[in-house]
């Protein structure tokens, strides 16, 4: 059994089309429902709006729950009813949203609770209306706060060229006939590819140049020891649906310091080419896996039922889980010890068994827990429960 400690990549090359939506920029004032595309970290991120006039707001720093909050020293009454305040300018105010405005000195004994029906960013005038008020009189002394804590932007998903470099596996980058891609490596001789769509995936390490080629592999995802038929009659044997492989391992026979990693991904022309994610680096051996592995999935579908009994089911996605018992020799026990500690909140694939046949041993995601017992004077037993990443 082993595990791959992923090392930095970069992706220099890809045919697959960049997103539609346009690149933030801090001088452009976004609406509720814009998207757009932040490029300068990797993985590239589609954000969507959850504020209008909305400047200035770098999306990965302002994805958080926020309040809005201004003075007012416009007079009014305090009552139900609409009414109009001058606030601050440039603020993220929309229609709809609520809003409490409090006199500053004694904000507990007198407010309103009102819905914005309308804000002008520019002259900062502010019309609400309001349903609720606490005390009277007339003062001209505000603090307006909203009450609806949200961020200005929402994380919606990773660029389709990126899906296959972020967090889960169910996100995936989709390109008809083929993707291919081209990726700066260092010290990297393993690679694992997960929820694969296609019929087969070629990887390549080349020098830096890419004049020498130290590595090639292909593997065929329809074809051969890559497919799977349970068989239990005839039956089956002529009609049967065939299970086609959705994960990859691979190990380079070299490892470089700086070189290429070419990874095509080719599909029957005129169907799409998927793939769900991909985990590059050093190959770290942790034993010998033993027999009795139990290998499930979490489901993250919503079953409800109402109060006359009537079910319904949202699917969701799911995540592989596998716990497994590995034969580590006491010479490198602690050296285990210290790799899987290091890895500790890192999604990395852990590769259980690479035979074909024994893809629901290949994880991507992290170890929930692990424990070494040393049974004797030569060898130790890991214990390892790996949770996957949807």
């Amino acid at each position: 059994m082993k595990v791959i400690y992923p090392e930095p990549i970069a992706m220099t090359y890809t045919n697959v089309a960049v997103n539609s939506e346009s690149e933030w920029s801090d001088s452009t004032t976004y609406t509720v429902g814009d998207l757009v595309q932040v490029t300068d970290q990797t993985p590239h991120r589609v954000y969507k709006s959850l504020r209008g006039n909305n400047t200035d707001k770098y999306p990965p720093d302002n994805v958080d729950p926020q309040t809005i909050e201004s003075a007012s020293s416009t007079s009014n009454t305090v009552g139900t009813g609409a009414k109009t305040f001058t606030v601050a300018t440039g603020l993220g105010f929309v229609a709809g949203m609520v809003v409490n405005i409090a006199k500053s000195s004694t904000p507990l004994s007198v407010n309103m609770t009102a819905e914005i029906t309308s804000y002008n960013s520019g002259t900062g005038a502010l019309g609400v209306s309001v349903y609720s008020s606490k005390g009277d009189g007339t003062h001209a002394a505000w603090t307006i706060t909203s009450e609806d804590e949200i961020g200005f932007w929402k994380l919606v998903e990773s660029t389709n060229q990126y899906k296959m470099f972020d967090e889960y596996v169910n996100t995936k980058t989709v390109n008809l006939n083929l993707i291919s891609v081209k990726l700066n490596v260092q010290r990297a001789d393993n690679i694992a590819l997960f929820g694969l769509t296609g019929n087969k995936v070629t990887v390549a390490l080349w020098d830096a140049t890419e004049t020498t080629k130290y590595w090639e592999e292909a593997v065929d995802l329809t074809y051969g020891a890559a497919i799977v038929q349970q068989i239990s009659d005839w039956y089956e044997y002529f009609f049967g649906e065939y299970s086609v492989k959705e994960e990859v391992s691979l190990r380079s026979i070299v490892s470089t310091y700086n070189g290429v990693l070419t990874i095509d991904i080719a599909a029957e022309t005129g169907t799409n080419a998927e793939c769900g994610n991909v985990v590059v680096g050093r190959g770290l051996g942790i034993g010998k896996l033993q027999h009795g592995v139990k290998a499930g999935i979490i489901d993250f579908s919503q079953k409800e039922t109402d109060d006359i009994g009537r079910t319904s089911i949202t699917p969701g996605y799911w995540a592989k889980t596998n716990n497994m018992n590995v034969f580590v020799e006491n010479i490198v026990v602690d050296a285990v010890y210290r790799k899987i500690s290091s890895l500790r909140g890192i999604p990395t694939a852990w590769i259980g068994d690479e035979t074909d046949g024994m893809e629901m041993l290949l994880v991507f995601g992290l170890f929930k827990d692990f424990s070494i017992t040393v049974s004797g004077p030569f060898h130790s037993w890991c214990d390892l429960e790996i949770e996957g990443l949807i």
